[in-house]
């Protein structure tokens, strides 16, 4: 029994130790298996660092391959625009060769001519026998053509010859031109004098060498001389130097290398000695010349202001005279010094003590005006930005606690006591400064009273808008842009977060990298005490250190640690890894006194190989969970600071606000708004208009703090505004005052913990002070000193040759002197003014004598001083003389007078100009116009203007016009004109001029061809000129009679100018631009079956129809043929008339509802209005699209109204055009069942007016006309769009019918179109209403039956014979771009889905047609049939007219481009395939039909009859547009990259194989065209053809590719086949070439 108890307890005991070692075992497989998963992990995470890390490498690298294929985009483009240019520079010299051609023969003739004429006089005077001719008799100055000038010269000449007795007279005429040019009896002359040569040195910076050369090669060209001697004019420069009065020195400056090394230059140092003199003899020549003002604010002072500031490595002193017209100007400033340097006090104090004893010595000045001393005082002044200001007072610095220098106000504007708007009141001032307090802290430069120093306004806004304006604007779209709560609210804060996060990553990456290493070490520790166990093997190498198991004779790994310490217990040394020593922490404890480090070998018991495993395990663990821990923590700060750089630095895609905020600063000019060094005053300037600034906020979701801001920068503009020249009255201080006021409140509300700055406390406390005291802000500002450092580097890069500073200064000190004299010399600087404006072509000296006064009197309009009244006067005077000899030059002069007061609109009231213009209307009316009065009728006044001064009525009339907008600005708004409109007013005194008749009868007219065309063409721009000006603001019923009467004159006119221009007869355009210009009449056409003229011969720009009194669709008899042969003026000739503006167009519109002839000449009109509307709203065209513009008169962007004008007369000509509209298809649509057949010309007049009025509904309908300067957004176009629809609608149903959605307009519309559609008369009408249609953008599933029913008639219209409508319908441009567009309209209507089966129904059933029958056998794809559902059967048997050879070009093009297009949806690209929002079948469909199609396509080039280049430059345009669109990120091919097998595998395989083959054998035809043209020597196809080839082999390696991994290579034909020729034949002189074969 005992026995048996004992065996079971053995047992037990065996049991439970094999489950021990059982346990034991699993256990440890456990920490195995645990110890595998670990590092496996551990490796993953490293390959997710390095993934992260390599993954923004390849962003970075993918960022730069698309900066760089848009480059080579941009060059590709670049090299098609200049080989464009090339094409078109070649075909302008074929034109020049032929101009020189006919220019040679047309002087042969004259030379024949001219010998005839000189027979004919030797006779008269061997005969004695009166002459033949009375030109003779005639006045030079009345001789019109060139030929009788030219004969008039040549009697001269002969007359001449008699009288001098030589056979040579070149002699005589050399000196004979020299006696004119110096005699005073003539104004005749063609040599400058001294002094104006001298200005035109000076001017134009004209070195000394070029006068040697340029005088030499003229003179030996003419015999003449241009200008004065070089001599002469050195002795003037050697006059008006002022060096004598500078000293000038050699600088040294030590710089700094790149490299790092110190150099040592020198640079010039320039100050003045003798300042009393130097502006003494500047205000003298002031005087002279008359520039010299005094006016209010100046008193009978002399006012100048001393500044400076640093430019570049320079900096200047310069005083400012105010005493003049343009104080800021850069050639004003007179020179005090420069050197190099910076601008502060000890610099300054150094180089320019002298000068500032001189200017503060300066009291009083003596001047000569030429006749009399005069002594002034002198009032003085400082100015600069302020740390400028500061360095002259030896001011602390604005970082200081008293920063103003005007006041001793305190505040802090950093630390923890910085002064807020809200909590600081900066706008109040305490404790003036003057220059004894400055005295006391240190040494002032100056004696000028602080309060005297210049508030810089440039400077000013600068700071005060960058800081509180574009800083937050930024910064807020930063915060919109990051979409988290706690992100910072300021761009500095946020910027140093950045920064802070930058910082921060790379901590944790620098941390990562060591943990990493650390594991390493480990991992090479483990490794090396592995081997120990195994081998036994602890002996040492001479690198071994003192640990019982030093592993570093183990270790592999090179970089492993091999640092040794000395331990602190055991004084033994070892390895760090050897000791357990792995970590930095450790590391750095080990070097520390008393640490207590962990030693393996110094205890009492030695840690045993497996104990330090163990430990080694135990650090391996811990490292792994910190590395862990770092990189979760990297991961998120890298997210946070990817996310921040996104919205704030320029590196990633910013998001949507920062995007419109980057567009906005683009859009007006101010791109480098980011850096505050970079914003410039006209930056400043621009953004602080109203319309920026509500575009500006307006990007951002509306907050109260944005609308405070908004209402800030709106005061910042009107104090910007008023910091002028103009002197200020108390209502402007006044006012000054309440925008400052403003300012601040709206400022505090918008940031209220925003610190104060300098400048914004000098702009609210002193600037009002300042202005009271001066009368004026910005007379005199640093503006011209920041303008003055550009002056200068030109300078220095014209004197760059030169090394010796000293040579140096001295030529830029007489360069300065040289502008100070240009600029104080008045005549001449208005002669050479940069600023005057300009006149083109204006260039005669008489001429140029009359306009710079104007330019003159234009800018005095502009200033306020006491003396303007004299000025006004003396200039009016002054010009008046100048032009009274010429009725040309006065016309000249009015007109540029009149865009003076235009561009003038805020200048004050001027009493003599009030009174002149008074004078002006009267001389006007008198000189002009005649009071007939009569006892039977009603009187009237005529206008009978004399002959020779037609070219002055209408400038004179303009200008009196304007002159009395401008007085009605002036006057005050008076009880006598309470309820009248001031345009109502302004026209009252000129209400004559409207209702003069004029004088257009036969009998009224001269006789002479040439004095009755330049009558006509007066009286043409006469009625447009009194219609615009009438017609434009008003439109009332009264006016209406007399503005018919109007039009039909100029119509009248028009017509007679154009019969009187005659066949191929030449006239010269009056105009007031001193050049000729000569218009040609059209050529006779040659005859055809008689002499009735053709139809493509004639240019119709005005409407041929007299329907005046005709209802629009009266039936009629027929007309006389001769009768309906119109003459119609010239485009080239029509292009110099006046533009109707567009409200008067409008409202004739509407008087002449019921006339043809009226409606067409209005439709053109207003289709000219509508192009230029448009063109002005959208960005200049293309250089060759420019070239191709004809040269019309440049409209001004507001010549037809403001927007909202604009957007009137838009509505109220939908009306009248839409009704146009119905007439015409009510007309044609009756004209079957009309028992009498109307007039050939009636319905001719109804197909152009049909053509016409649909093209301005599509002007109308595609919002082109709308939303130019008003910058719309797309939502309120479409508002705009659907007032015009319900206009429409309204006009067809009345109001009775009315829908309520804006959508049922458009359905109806479109309806009425359709139903229309039967009745379009010719192609033209056709094209005209399908774009009206498409304006409509009808949905495609909801309106599907009526674009169906559209895109029937357009399939009708191809199938149609124009050619019996009219014979111009067969052939020609007109024809083929209309066969164009039908085409490209029946396409699009047809749903996308089936756009592919229209376009192959075409291609295999109408186009295939045209190969002929012996090319049809060489190919079974001509065979091919395809179908098309919504086709009828009469359709399919239906011959298409339209489809012919002479259309083929163009249909091909039409069918590859809607093609691509169609390639192009979303539907059959790689992305919608991806994301499975397609079906497989329907794909592969698509793109069965679409290979089918291009296969046809490039298989038409194969047929020699309907091949042309034409057809052979697109088929390589769209045929690489094909390539590209198969081979990149197109559904077939991800389809190709991802065919899974299954049960439809081999069909797949068999369709993809089927698209592939078509595509291949399309590709080959291709090919053949580089073949072809290297045969035939076509440079332009061989330009074209590498790109094609290029990506004819990069679509091979992406379906190569595709198919290798589909293992699926055998579908894929690529190999040694026959080479073909376009035509197909095999060319055997070639070796085999594998892509130009075909196998079809």
């Amino acid at each position: 029994m005992v026995n048996t108890s004992k065996s079971r307890k053995a047992r037990q005991a065996n049991g439970r130790l094999a489950l021990n070692r059982r346990a034991d075992n699993l256990e440890r497989r456990n920490c195995e298996i645990e110890d595998e998963i670990e590092e496996k992990d551990f490796a993953i995470r490293n390959i997710i660092v390095s993934m992260i890390l390599i993954s923004s490498d390849v962003t970075k690298f993918q960022k730069d391959s698309e900066m760089k294929k848009k480059e080579i985009d941009d060059i590709l483009k670049y090299r098609e625009e200049k080989e464009l240019e090339l094409k078109f520079a070649e075909s302008e010299i074929k034109k020049l060769k032929a101009q020189r051609l006919h220019m040679i023969n047309e002087n042969k003739r004259r030379e024949k001519q001219l010998e005839n004429l000189k027979t004919e006089k030797e006779e008269f005077q061997s005969s004695d026998k009166p002459p033949k001719s009375r030109k003779s008799q005639i006045p030079f100055d009345l001789l019109k053509d060139r030929k009788s000038k030219i004969t008039r010269c040549m009697d001269v000449v002969e007359f001449i010859t008699n009288v001098v007795k030589s056979d040579s007279i070149e002699r005589f005429l050399r000196f004979f031109f020299q006696f004119l040019n110096d005699s005073e009896n003539f104004k005749f002359r063609y040599q400058m004098n001294d002094e104006e040569t001298y200005f035109a040195k000076i001017r134009f910076h004209l070195p000394h060498s070029f006068f040697t050369v340029f005088q030499k090669f003229y003179y030996q060209l003419t015999g003449f001389n241009v200008f004065s001697s070089r001599h002469d004019i050195a002795e003037i420069q050697k006059r008006l130097s002022l060096i004598r009065f500078y000293s000038v020195e050699s600088q040294e400056i030590e710089k700094k290398t790149l490299s790092g090394s110190i150099t040592h230059v020198y640079r010039p140092l320039v100050y003045i000695n003798a300042l009393e003199e130097v502006i003494s003899i500047r205000l003298s020549t002031m005087a002279r010349y008359s520039t010299l003002i005094f006016d209010q604010s100046t008193g009978d002072d002399i006012c100048i202001s001393l500044g400076g500031d640093k430019g570049g490595e320079e900096t200047k002193l310069f005083i400012l005279f105010e005493n003049i017209l343009k104080p800021n100007d850069s050639r004003s400033l007179l020179l005090l010094g420069f050197y190099t340097g910076d601008d502060d006090h000890d610099s300054l104090e150094k180089n320019f003590s002298s000068v500032f004893v001189q200017f503060n010595n300066l009291k009083c000045i003596t001047y000569n005006d030429g006749s009399i001393e005069i002594t002034k005082t002198v009032r003085k002044k400082v100015i600069g930005d302020v740390k400028f200001l500061l360095s002259l007072y030896d001011h602390p610095g604005p970082q200081c606690l008293t920063p103003c220098p005007k006041c001793v106000v305190r505040y802090s504007n950093h630390g923890s006591r910085k002064a807020t708007l809200d909590s600081f009141t900066f706008e109040i001032s305490a404790g003036f400064r003057t220059v004894e307090s400055y005295k006391e802290i240190g040494s002032p430069l100056i004696d000028v009273d602080p309060a005297d120093s210049v508030i810089p306004p440039m400077h000013v806004f600068q700071g005060l808008v960058q800081k509180y304006a574009i800083d937050f604007l930024v910064s807020h779209a930063n915060i919109l842009d990051f979409g988290e709560e706690d992100f910072p609210s300021r761009l500095d804060e946020q910027k140093r977060k950045v920064k802070d996060l930058e910082f921060e990553e790379s901590i944790y990456i620098k941390r990562m990298e060591n943990t990493s290493k650390e594991l390493d070490d480990i991992r090479d520790v483990s490794i090396a005490y592995n081997h120990i166990v195994a081998t036994g093997n602890t002996k040492k190498s001479k690198n071994s250190c003192e640990s019982t198991f030093c592993v570093l004779k183990y270790a592999k790994s090179r970089s492993i640690e091999r640092d040794t310490y000395q331990c602190d217990r055991c004084s033994k040394i070892f390895h760090y890894i050897c000791n357990g020593v792995f970590t930095f922490d450790q590391k750095s404890k080990t070097n520390q006194a008393g640490n207590n480090v962990t030693c393996f070998d110094c205890s009492d018991n030695p840690l045993t190989i497996q104990e330090r495993m163990e430990e080694v395990e135990i650090w391996k663990a811990k490292l792994e969970k910190s590395q862990e821990n770092d990189q979760d923590t990297w991961w998120e700060v890298n997210e946070e600071k990817r996310k921040a750089e996104k919205v704030i630095t320029d590196r990633g895609d910013s998001g949507e606000y920062r995007e419109k905020l980057d567009k906005f600063f683009k859009n007006t000019g101010c791109e480098n708004y980011n850096c505050s060094k970079n914003w410039t005053g006209n930056m400043t300037r621009r953004f602080l208009r109203k319309c920026h600034i509500d575009e500006v906020i307006g990007i951002f979701p509306s907050t109260s703090r944005l609308e405070a801001i908004r209402h800030f920068l709106y005061q910042l503009e009107s104090l910007m505004s008023s910091a002028n020249n103009e002197v200020k009255s108390d209502e402007q201080i006044s006012e000054i005052q309440n925008q400052l006021e403003k300012m601040v409140k709206f400022l505090r509300e918008a940031h209220p913990d925003y610190s104060v700055t300098v400048k914004l406390h000098l702009l609210t406390s002193h600037l009002l002070e300042f202005v009271r005291k001066h009368r004026s802000w910005g007379k005199v500002s640093e503006q011209g000193i920041e303008h003055a450092h550009s002056d200068f580097k030109k300078l220095h890069m014209l004197l760059a040759p030169m090394k010796n500073p000293i040579s140096k200064g001295i030529a830029i000190v007489d360069a300065c002197a040289g502008a100070n004299f240009l600029i104080d010399s008045e005549p001449f600087e208005e002669i050479f003014s940069e600023n005057t404006l300009k006149i083109s072509a204006r260039s005669t000296a008489l001429f140029k004598r009359g306009i710079c006064a104007g330019s003159l009197f234009g800018r005095l309009c502009s200033r306020h001083s006491e003396n303007q009244e004299l000025l006004v006067r003396q200039g009016i005077e002054r010009i008046e003389d100048a032009i009274k000899s010429s009725s040309r030059l006065r016309g000249a002069f009015y007109e540029h007078l009149k865009l003076v007061l235009q561009q003038r609109k805020r200048s004050e009231e001027i009493r003599f100009f009030v009174e002149w213009s008074q004078n002006l209307l009267s001389r006007f009316k008198e000189d002009f116009f005649e009071f007939q009065e009569s006892i039977d009728e009603e009187s009237t006044w005529i206008l009978k203007p004399p002959p020779e001064r037609l070219q002055e009525v209408i400038p004179m009339f303009e200008l009196v016009l304007e002159m009395e907008h401008l007085k009605m600005r002036w006057k005050e708004e008076d009880e006598e004109h309470e309820g009248m409109s001031n345009d109502t007013v302004v026209t009252k005194d000129l209400d004559f001029a409207f209702e003069a008749l004029l004088p257009s009868q036969d009998e009224d007219l001269p006789t002479d061809r040439d004095q009755k065309l330049d009558h006509l063409f007066f009286l043409i721009q006469w009625s447009r000129s009194v219609l615009n000006a009438f017609l434009t603001h008003s439109s009332s019923d009264d006016v209406a009679k007399i503005a018919i009467r109007q039009f039909k004159g100029m119509m009248e006119a028009e017509k007679k100018l154009a019969a009187g221009l005659g066949s191929g007869a030449t006239w010269h355009v009056p105009n007031l631009e001193f050049k000729e210009i000569t218009v040609s009449g059209p050529e006779k056409p040659k005859a055809k079956g008689g002499n009735r003229k053709r139809k493509s011969d004639e240019t119709t720009i005005i409407g041929a129809g007299d329907g005046a009194g005709e209802d629009l669709l009266a039936q009629e008899a027929e007309e006389e043929e001769d009768e309906t042969e119109k003459n119609v003026p010239n485009i080239t000739l029509k292009s110099h008339f006046t533009c109707l503006r567009l409200r008067p167009l409008v409202h004739i519109l509407k008087l002449a509802q019921k006339k043809r002839g009226c409606l067409k000449y209005l439709c053109d009109e207003l289709q000219t209005v509508f192009d230029q509307i448009a063109r002005s709203k959208k960005k200049a065209p293309p250089m060759l699209a420019a070239r191709a513009i004809p040269n019309t008169q440049k409209i001004d962007a507001f010549y037809h109204g403001d927007a909202a004008t604009v957007w009137f007369c838009v509505r109220k000509a939908t009306e009248h055009i839409w009704e146009i509209v119905e007439s015409m298809f009510h007309f044609f649509s009756t004209l079957a069942d009309a028992s009498q057949q109307p007039s050939v010309q009636m319905q001719k007049d109804l197909e152009e007016l049909g053509e016409k009025s649909l093209k301005l509904m599509h002007c109308l309908l595609s919002g082109d006309l709308y939303g130019g300067e008003e910058k719309l957004s797309a939502v309120e176009k479409a508002d705009r769009k659907s007032v015009i629809i319900r206009i429409i609608e309204k006009k067809m149903f009345g109001l009775e019918r009315l829908s309520n959605d804006e959508e049922e307009a458009r359905v109806e519309i479109g309806k009425f179109l359709a139903k229309s559609a039967e009745f379009s008369p010719t192609p033209a009408v056709a094209v005209a209403l399908l774009n009206v249609f498409d304006d409509l953008k009808l949905d495609e599933e909801e309106q599907a039956e009526t674009r169906k029913v559209m895109a029937k008639y357009a399939l009708a219209y191809l199938k149609k014979d124009w050619s019996k409508v009219d014979e111009q319908w067969s052939r020609g441009t007109k024809y083929t771009n209309a066969v164009k567009d039908i085409l490209q309209h029946y396409i699009g209507l047809r749903r996308e889905k089936d756009q592919l089966l229209a376009i192959q129904w075409i291609l295999t059933n109408k186009v295939v047609q045209l190969v002929p029958e012996d090319d049809k056998r060489k190919s079974c794809v001509f065979s091919q049939q395809s179908d098309d559902e919504m086709l009828e059967k009469e359709d399919k048997k239906a011959v298409f007219y339209c489809i012919s050879k002479t259309t083929f070009g163009v249909i091909f093009k039409t069918l590859f481009g809607c093609l691509n297009a169609r390639c192009l949806k979303y539907d059959m690209s790689g992305i919608a395939a991806k994301n499975r929002l397609v079906d497989e079948d329907e794909t592969l469909e698509s793109w069965e039909i679409a290979s089918s199609c291009f296969l046809i396509l490039c298989l038409f080039l194969r047929i020699n009859k309907i091949r042309t280049t034409a057809v052979l430059t697109t088929a390589i345009r769209e045929g690489k547009q094909f390539l590209i669109t198969v081979s990149r990120k197109s559904s077939f091919i991800y389809l190709m990259e991802n065919i899974t097998k299954g049960t439809n595998f081999d069909v797949v395989c068999r369709r993809v194989e089927k698209i592939l083959s078509a595509v291949q054998q399309g590709n080959r035809v291709l090919q053949s065209i580089g073949t072809y043209a290297k045969t035939q020597k076509c440079v332009h196809l061989l330009k074209r053809f590498p790109e094609l080839r290029a990506e004819n082999e990069n679509c091979l390696r992406v379906i190569h590719s595709a198919m290798v991994k589909n293992e699926c290579l055998n579908a894929f034909t690529v190999g040694l086949v026959k080479s073909r020729s376009i035509d197909g034949e095999i060319i055997t002189n070639q070796p085999d070439s594998p892509m130009d074969s075909d196998d079809e």
